[in-house]
């Protein structure tokens, strides 16, 4: 019964902090829109991790980073904050290029791509740095998987082309911002897997290291965008400084207080939902918000049967990758 309200609300937050940031992101740039968001989604992290009980300390890698950077865990931490860094300025990027409904055309491809780029690519580094049964386990994607993820690049594409007003060229930009930002988020993926295995204050079954390791995150984007935006502040004309108005001010905050209700809600969802489940819902989220999005920002459908074949096919390859996946773990 529960499940259902989960994954709605999961929905409803992600299409209020999308259209929140997407918004800012068009009128200001994506490094205004991701230094406000980590500093704020950062603050509101901090508020909910004095409420755990754990014993994990706050700020618990930043402190082993400043210790001893060169150690392994140090190292990891770092892959996970700079992949995470790297994944979201590539997809506001995207935002800025294509609009939000172009965006998330292409970001129906994140699922599938960043679970075989981490298999194929991320999985067998890592496991040259920590030999783990759990990572090295799984074999490379065979042809049905690799036809899985090419229906679903096909549906993106033709949802892309689908809409009003995205020419080749857009299409084309916005699609390579999103695919680097596919590729950050598999690094980032697997990057965290290992380092949650390397920790040792990390113990099986524990939900709120999730928020501990949000919060060290984004003290790290927090700091990293905040020298970049003083090194870009005096290059702004007086206009630029002088356009950000109080509603920007407000989607700001709603998109930096949404970020980090985003991620304690995909925890939420991981805990409820099979991988299978996940991948499928995931990917039912993301058709939601590309259809939304085009009805928020008034984008008209140029060629609808286009765009309802390309969400099949996008859907369809899911269902196929997750079901061939789902049978290698059992």
């Amino acid at each position: 019964m529960w499940l259902p309200l989960i994954f709605l609300l999961w929905v409803v937050v992600v299409a209020i902090v999308e259209v929140a940031s997407t918004t800012v992101v068009q009128r200001h740039g994506a490094v205004v829109m991701l230094t406000t968001k980590h500093l704020i989604g950062t603050g509101a992290a901090v508020a909910a991790g004095s409420l755990l009980h754990t014993k994990i300390p706050p700020f618990y890698w930043c402190r082993q980073l400043v210790a001893s950077w060169r150690s392994l865990e140090s190292k990891l931490f770092l892959g996970v904050a700079f992949g995470n860094i790297a994944a979201l300025y590539c997809m506001y990027a995207g935002y800025g290029s294509g609009g939000m409904a172009g965006a998330y055309a292409f970001k129906s491809t994140e699922p599938l791509m960043t679970c075989i780029l981490s298999t194929l690519a991320f999985q067998r580094l890592i496991g040259l740095l920590v030999p783990s049964e759990h990572l090295s386990k799984r074999t490379p994607p065979g042809s049905m998987e690799w036809f899985s993820v090419g229906l679903v690049c096909l549906g993106s594409t033709m949802c892309s082309l689908a809409l009003h007003g995205m020419s080749l060229a857009t299409v084309s930009v916005t699609s390579a911002w999103i695919l680097g930002s596919n590729f950050a988020f598999g690094a980032r993926t697997v990057f965290q897997k290992a380092l949650f295995l390397e920790s040792p204050v990390v113990t099986a079954g524990q939900t709120d290291v999730v928020v501990r390791l949000f919060v060290d995150m984004g003290a790290v984007g927090s700091v990293f965008f905040t020298l970049t935006f003083l090194w870009e502040y005096p290059t702004l004309d007086f206009t630029q400084k002088a356009t950000f108005t109080s509603d920007d001010v407000a989607r700001v905050i709603l998109s930096g207080v949404g970020y980090f209700c985003i991620q304690a809600l995909n925890c939420l969802v991981l805990l409820h939902f099979t991988s299978v489940e996940y991948s499928v819902a995931k990917q039912l989220r993301t058709i939601i918000l590309f259809v939304f999005s085009a009805m928020y920002f008034t984008v008209t459908f140029q060629h609808p049967w286009l765009a309802v074949l390309g969400c099949l096919l996008v859907l369809g390859g899911t269902v196929v990758f997750s079901m061939l996946q789902s049978s290698k773990d059992e």
